[in-house]
């Protein structure tokens, strides 16, 4: 597993006790060195000075949120030179809008109370109904990933048959979201349901703005309507086992310094950044999670994914309804 790889390249010079994992601040700059060839980290002029600044100001922040875990999820990552400000400023992007309230499935609490009965544990990608996990790079549009990532699953569950969506079709053209400075999965769901969604071979991502270049002839998924769906936790879990994947907004922050593992550090700010729930379960000591896509490519988390836990409001996922498109 991915995270296991940086535990293999970091942990060296650093203390482990009590599967505690903390970073001998000492060591700062074999780490450093360290991370710039695990990911290619070139600097040029004075930046290099700057950023080993911010790379140890960032390792005692691990250790701190490390302190008394005695299942550390962070450690040093590919964010690892970048202010908390700067990570949400280039990762991030995800924007409220109150537009999206006229799409709360009223129906949904229903539909929980007819059936409920649910597996302990379900991942939707043991049905191989879930894309490959994709790289957003420095765009601020995970709202567009979090939408194209919903319907490639609400797409494959009803015809089984994969496929691979736009979301350069959504940077360019919904001009009710902001490209690559922000956007809403709920107004981008709406966007798609009127102009339907274009194959990512046809519109290839540029991790950039560029002119809108729509096609009616090149629609590959038609969305019927979009569903935001308000209820707890518990609910929810039916709700994603019943219907497929949903788009839900998370506080970030927490995600810049995570390696993996079960996210119980759960404090969290305003939503900031979009991603898909794809499953839930209960691990060895009992602890209920979610499993969720990102969009930070596949070195992220657990091979592009991340585990946090359920029933606790974790990175405020709560704050906002859960949204997902029906196809036709």
């Amino acid at each position: 597993m991915c995270y296991v790889g940086l535990i293999v390249l970091f942990v060296v010079n650093s203390v482990l006790a009590k599967n505690i994992l903390r970073y001998n601040l000492e060591d700062a700059s074999k780490h450093f060195e360290t991370f710039r060839r695990t990911y290619n980290k070139e600097y040029g002029g004075t930046e290099k000075a700057l950023r080993f600044e911010i790379f140890v100001n960032n390792l005692e922040k691990i250790n701190e949120l490390n302190e008394g875990s005695d299942s550390p999820v962070f450690g040093i990552t590919q964010f690892s030179d970048l202010t908390s400000e700067e990570f949400v400023q280039m990762y991030s992007g995800y924007k409220s809008d109150n537009r999206t309230a006229y799409l709360i499935d009223r129906s949904a609490m229903e539909e929980y109370y007819i059936a409920r009965d649910i597996p302990e544990s379900f991942d939707w990608r043991d049905k191989k109904v879930v894309g490959e996990v994709k790289n957003q790079g420095q765009c601020q549009c995970c709202w567009a990933f979090a939408v194209t990532g919903n319907l490639e699953s609400a797409y494959a569950i009803k015809h089984n048959q994969s496929v691979r969506l736009s979301e350069q079709q959504l940077v360019d053209c919904d001009k009710m979201c902001s490209g690559c400075n922000g956007g809403n999965v709920g107004v981008a769901c709406e966007y798609l349901r009127q102009c339907g969604s274009m194959p990512e071979d046809k519109y290839p991502y540029e991790e950039r703005d560029n002119v809108c270049r729509y096609n009616s002839t090149n629609i590959r998924v038609k969305v019927k309507s979009c569903r935001a769906i308000q209820l707890t936790e518990d609910e929810l879990a039916y709700q994603l086992y019943s219907i497929g994947p949903l788009m839900i907004g998370v506080n970030s922050e927490k995600l810049q310094p995570y390696r993996g593992g079960l996210l119980t550090d759960c404090k969290a700010g305003e939503i900031n950044h979009a991603i898909l729930l794809v499953g839930y379960g209960t691990d060895e000591d009992g602890n209920k999670y979610w499993l969720a896509k990102n969009s930070w490519g596949t070195v992220f988390g657990e091979h592009g994914y991340l585990r946090m836990l359920r029933g606790v409001n974790c990175l405020n996922l709560m704050a906002e309804p859960a949204i997902t498109a029906v196809v036709e």
